[in-house]
Protein backbone atom coordinates (compact mmCIF):
# COMPACT_ATOMS: atom_id res chain seq x y z
CA UNK A 1 0.00 0.00 0.00
CA UNK A 2 0.94 3.52 -0.63
CA UNK A 3 1.15 5.89 2.26
CA UNK A 4 -0.09 8.99 1.53
CA UNK A 5 3.56 11.74 0.47
CA UNK A 6 5.68 8.43 0.86
CA UNK A 7 8.37 8.45 -2.13
CA UNK A 8 6.14 5.27 -3.87
CA UNK A 9 3.30 7.70 -3.82
CA UNK A 10 4.91 10.51 -5.37
CA UNK A 11 6.49 8.67 -7.87
CA UNK A 12 3.15 6.91 -8.62
CA UNK A 13 1.81 10.68 -8.90
CA UNK A 14 4.63 11.54 -11.27
CA UNK A 15 3.37 8.46 -13.37
CA UNK A 16 0.02 9.32 -13.43
CA UNK A 17 0.34 12.89 -14.15
CA UNK A 18 2.74 11.83 -17.66
CA UNK A 19 0.39 9.11 -18.47
CA UNK A 20 -3.12 11.48 -18.53
CA UNK A 21 -0.94 14.23 -20.10
CA UNK A 22 -0.60 12.22 -23.29
CA UNK A 23 -3.30 10.68 -22.83
CA UNK A 24 -4.96 14.39 -22.74
CA UNK A 25 -2.95 15.46 -25.68
CA UNK A 26 -4.09 12.26 -28.36
CA UNK A 27 -8.25 13.00 -27.08
CA UNK A 28 -7.48 16.61 -27.67
CA UNK A 29 -6.95 15.69 -31.62
CA UNK A 30 -9.92 13.12 -31.20
CA UNK A 31 -12.37 15.66 -29.99
CA UNK A 32 -11.29 18.22 -32.73
CA UNK A 33 -12.79 15.95 -35.22
CA UNK A 34 -15.65 14.45 -33.08
CA UNK A 35 -17.26 18.49 -31.08
CA UNK A 36 -19.03 20.52 -33.60
CA UNK A 37 -17.39 23.77 -32.46
CA UNK A 38 -15.74 25.89 -34.65
CA UNK A 39 -15.05 25.58 -38.23
CA UNK A 40 -15.02 21.72 -39.66
CA UNK A 41 -12.27 20.15 -39.78
CA UNK A 42 -12.65 16.85 -41.84
CA UNK A 43 -9.45 14.27 -41.20
CA UNK A 44 -8.89 14.19 -44.42
CA UNK A 45 -7.70 17.73 -44.40
CA UNK A 46 -5.27 17.48 -41.90
CA UNK A 47 -2.52 16.77 -43.57
CA UNK A 48 -2.44 19.78 -45.46
CA UNK A 49 -3.87 22.37 -43.05
CA UNK A 50 -2.91 21.63 -39.75
CA UNK A 51 -0.13 19.68 -37.63
CA UNK A 52 -1.67 15.86 -36.17
CA UNK A 53 0.34 15.30 -32.66
CA UNK A 54 3.13 13.43 -33.43
CA UNK A 55 5.95 11.29 -31.13
CA UNK A 56 8.09 14.03 -31.11
CA UNK A 57 5.48 16.66 -29.70
CA UNK A 58 4.11 13.77 -27.27
CA UNK A 59 7.64 13.56 -25.92
CA UNK A 60 8.39 17.89 -26.18
CA UNK A 61 4.93 18.34 -23.86
CA UNK A 62 5.71 15.21 -21.78
CA UNK A 63 9.02 16.75 -20.63
CA UNK A 64 8.02 19.88 -20.48
CA UNK A 65 4.61 19.75 -18.12
CA UNK A 66 6.78 17.21 -16.06
CA UNK A 67 9.69 19.39 -15.65
CA UNK A 68 7.59 22.25 -15.20
CA UNK A 69 6.03 19.92 -12.28
CA UNK A 70 9.16 19.24 -10.32
CA UNK A 71 10.38 22.51 -10.50
CA UNK A 72 7.51 23.80 -9.20
CA UNK A 73 7.92 21.47 -6.42
CA UNK A 74 4.39 19.68 -7.04
CA UNK A 75 6.03 16.36 -6.04
CA UNK A 76 6.92 17.78 -2.51
CA UNK A 77 5.14 16.45 0.17
CA UNK A 78 6.17 19.67 2.39
CA UNK A 79 4.43 21.62 -0.12
CA UNK A 80 1.08 19.89 -1.15
CA UNK A 81 0.20 18.65 2.34
CA UNK A 82 -3.20 20.84 2.12
CA UNK A 83 -5.39 20.68 -0.61
CA UNK A 84 -5.84 24.02 -1.95
CA UNK A 85 -1.73 24.35 -1.82
CA UNK A 86 -1.79 21.35 -4.25
CA UNK A 87 -4.44 22.73 -5.90
CA UNK A 88 -3.47 26.17 -6.82
CA UNK A 89 0.02 24.97 -7.70
CA UNK A 90 -1.07 22.61 -9.91
CA UNK A 91 -3.41 25.31 -11.68
CA UNK A 92 -0.59 27.97 -11.69
CA UNK A 93 2.14 25.69 -12.81
CA UNK A 94 -0.24 23.49 -16.00
CA UNK A 95 -1.25 27.26 -16.91
CA UNK A 96 2.41 27.89 -17.58
CA UNK A 97 3.64 25.14 -18.83
CA UNK A 98 0.49 25.62 -21.61
CA UNK A 99 1.25 29.37 -22.53
CA UNK A 100 4.97 27.42 -22.69
CA UNK A 101 3.74 25.07 -24.96
CA UNK A 102 1.86 27.67 -26.93
CA UNK A 103 5.09 29.70 -27.24
CA UNK A 104 7.26 26.85 -28.14
CA UNK A 105 4.40 26.04 -30.92
CA UNK A 106 4.59 29.62 -32.28
CA UNK A 107 8.59 29.53 -32.67
CA UNK A 108 8.59 26.30 -34.17
CA UNK A 109 6.02 27.29 -36.63
CA UNK A 110 3.65 24.30 -35.89
CA UNK A 111 -0.12 24.58 -36.82
CA UNK A 112 -1.90 23.01 -34.01
CA UNK A 113 -5.73 23.57 -34.38
CA UNK A 114 -6.49 26.30 -31.51
CA UNK A 115 -8.90 24.31 -30.41
CA UNK A 116 -7.16 21.22 -30.35
CA UNK A 117 -5.02 23.29 -27.79
CA UNK A 118 -7.80 24.69 -26.11
CA UNK A 119 -9.52 20.63 -25.38
CA UNK A 120 -6.03 19.50 -24.02
CA UNK A 121 -5.45 22.68 -21.88
CA UNK A 122 -9.05 21.55 -20.54
CA UNK A 123 -8.71 17.56 -20.03
CA UNK A 124 -5.20 17.78 -18.55
CA UNK A 125 -6.59 20.36 -16.14
CA UNK A 126 -9.93 18.72 -14.95
CA UNK A 127 -7.93 14.98 -15.25
CA UNK A 128 -5.26 16.14 -12.80
CA UNK A 129 -7.33 17.82 -10.27
CA UNK A 130 -10.36 14.79 -10.68
CA UNK A 131 -7.78 12.39 -10.08
CA UNK A 132 -5.83 14.01 -7.64
CA UNK A 133 -9.34 14.74 -5.51
CA UNK A 134 -10.15 10.90 -6.17
CA UNK A 135 -6.62 9.81 -4.15
CA UNK A 136 -7.06 12.09 -1.79
CA UNK A 137 -11.42 11.22 -0.42
CA UNK A 138 -9.56 7.40 -1.13
CA UNK A 139 -7.13 8.18 1.40
CA UNK A 140 -9.45 9.92 3.79
CA UNK A 141 -11.58 6.53 3.89
CA UNK A 142 -8.68 4.20 4.47
CA UNK A 143 -7.66 6.85 7.45
CA UNK A 144 -10.78 6.52 8.93
CA UNK A 145 -11.03 2.91 8.77
CA UNK A 146 -7.71 2.14 10.11
CA UNK A 147 -8.30 5.06 12.53
CA UNK A 148 -8.44 1.99 15.71
CA UNK A 149 -6.65 2.93 18.78
CA UNK A 150 -3.00 1.32 18.93
CA UNK A 151 -2.33 -0.68 22.05
CA UNK A 152 0.94 0.02 23.48
CA UNK A 153 2.40 -1.82 26.80
CA UNK A 154 5.77 -0.16 28.31
CA UNK A 155 7.64 -2.68 30.55
CA UNK A 156 9.38 -0.40 33.30
CA UNK A 157 10.80 -0.76 36.94
CA UNK A 158 8.21 -0.02 38.98
CA UNK A 159 4.94 -0.92 40.31
CA UNK A 160 1.65 -1.20 38.51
Amino acid sequence: MFKRFSANYMAMLLVLDGLWIQVALWSAMKLRFVLPLGQVLSPEWVPQFVTVPTLELHIVVGILWLAAFMLASLYTPRRIIRWYDEFSRLVVVHTTAAFSLAGLLYMASTELPRLTFAYFYILVLFGLLGYRSLLRYWHRLRQRQFSSAARILIVGAGRV
